[in-house]
């Protein structure tokens, strides 16, 4: 189990931006893109091009965005393959089995944070397009340009489908529109309420700020204080803000019905955190009741029937689709690999903490264990027995995922037999050696 740079590889999945593969390729690790991802249902397939392209032992790491999910049934197979770390390029690692992955010995990664002004650059553009009714002047524009198309097209069948009426009725709809019923509403002196204030939260707060707007922020987790932003307790948020955008982290429901009930002016909201923190059927409902003047989300289910409604908009999770975001994951998750490869660094853990400790001439031990009491000294207990002195070590855990790490340098040489010993403790998870 000595690791060694050379024979060593990394495997980039859902077409990761061009700029990681210099980084990884400098220190001489071979780089395998497949320019594709595997979703859910694509899991054999992925196994298939794995054992193709990569030897027992050869793949070190995996670096993927949203496309391709690794569940809990894959980890054993990418353990054996010699798989050490998974680097999400991105925040989000719901793709990602992290319990899976820890009870492996897997560590994983994200690239928290560079994509988070991609995402926030999408909440004035969901603004203006709401308020502006920019998304029913477009379907207006459309309607005039292809109702005469569609109309001539009926005019040849000699037994009209009724849903072609239905679509023709309402094409018929839009393009009757008049430029005064696309009159808006401006942003600036509006109040806007944050739910979320971490790195994506921060950002929007400081852009809608630029735009004059009143900024309310509401996060229990985060004691970040930004000059104008005026932090408040939830209920207040809703009852006093003309839009409410989330970017708070977790999948827990944050909007509902009862939340719902608080807004007492009529706000747009906006959903740029995940799916599941909106009830999309109390949305639906309070759009309908006129209780909610608009709805914008990047990332719930498209085929509600919510967005059928008017002033709606959803798109495919575009929020950190920028070449400037994409850009800035691949140079930093593959500096991650590096890391992590080179020195036994862990930068970004998701479900294991951060360390990056001065490492010595002698070699490192990188020990995975289950966060239970005792490990630690199993862990020094061993290495002490065969007479060998602990210079420095680093030692944490993680309730999520139930994975703790000992970093070790040592003042002498090591061996595999002591590797062994290790992995033979029954805390233990995975040993992994840098010489």
């Amino acid at each position: 189990m000595t690791r060694r740079i050379e024979g060593r590889a990394v495997l980039l999945l859902d077409n990761i931006g061009p700029e990681a593969v210099p980084i990884l390729e400098q220190v001489g690790v071979r780089v395998i893109d497949a320019k594709r991802g595997f979703d859910k249902d694509a899991e054999a397939a992925l196994c298939q091009y794995i054992t193709v392209n990569f030897q027992t032992g050869e793949l070190a790491a995996i670096c993927l965005r949203s496309s391709t999910t690794l569940g809990a049934a894959i980890m054993p197979f990418l353990r054996e393959m010699g798989v050490e770390l998974i680097v999400r390029f991105g925040s989000g690692t719901d793709n990602i089995d992290e319990t899976a992955a820890s009870e492996v010995g897997i560590i994983v990664e994200n690239t928290a944070g560079q994509n988070a002004n991609g995402v926030a650059e999408l909440v004035p553009a969901f603004m203006v397009a709401l308020t502006r009714n920019v998304d029913k002047a477009i379907k207006a524009m459309l309607a005039r340009e292809i109702l005469p198309k569609l109309l001539a097209a009926r005019a040849q069948l000699s037994d009209c489908p009724s849903a072609i009426d239905e679509l023709v009725t309402q094409l018929q709809g839009y393009a009757k529109a008049e430029k005064t019923g696309f009159k808006g509403t401006e942003i600036e002196g509006k109040t806007v309420g944050i739910i979320g204030l971490g790195r994506i939260g921060s950002k929007v707060a400081r852009k809608l700020l630029g735009m004059g707007m009143k900024v309310l922020a509401y996060d229990p987790k985060s004691e970040l204080e930004i000059t104008g932003v005026t932090r408040v307790e939830l209920a207040t948020l809703l009852a006093e803000s003309d839009f409410i955008t989330i970017h708070a982290s977790g999948s827990q429901q944050l909007i509902g019905q009862e939340e719902i009930q608080q807004m007492a002016k009529r706000p747009y909201l906006f959903n740029l955190a995940r799916r599941g923190v909106v009830d999309l059927a109390a949305v639906m409902a309070a759009l309908q009741a006129d209780q909610l003047a608009g709805f914008a989300s990047d990332l719930d289910d498209p085929a509600h029937p919510v967005f059928g409604l008017a002033h709606t908009i959803i798109t495919p999770h575009i929020g950190a689709t920028t070449k400037e975001s994409e850009a800035r994951c691949a140079q930093v998750g593959a500096q991650h690999v590096v890391d992590w490869l080179t020195d036994g660094f862990i930068c970004d853990g998701v479900n294991i903490p951060d360390t990056a400790i001065k490492r010595r001439q002698n070699g490192r031990l990188v020990v995975l264990n289950r966060n239970e009491p005792g490990a630690l000294g199993a862990v020094t207990d061993c290495v002490r027995d065969r007479g060998l002195n602990i210079h420095s070590l680093a030692n944490e855990g993680r309730e999520r995922g139930g994975l703790a790490y000992t970093v070790m340098d040592l003042d002498d040489p090591f061996g595999e037999d002591l590797i062994a010993a290790l992995a033979a403790l029954p805390q233990v998870v995975r040993v992994i050696g840098l010489k």
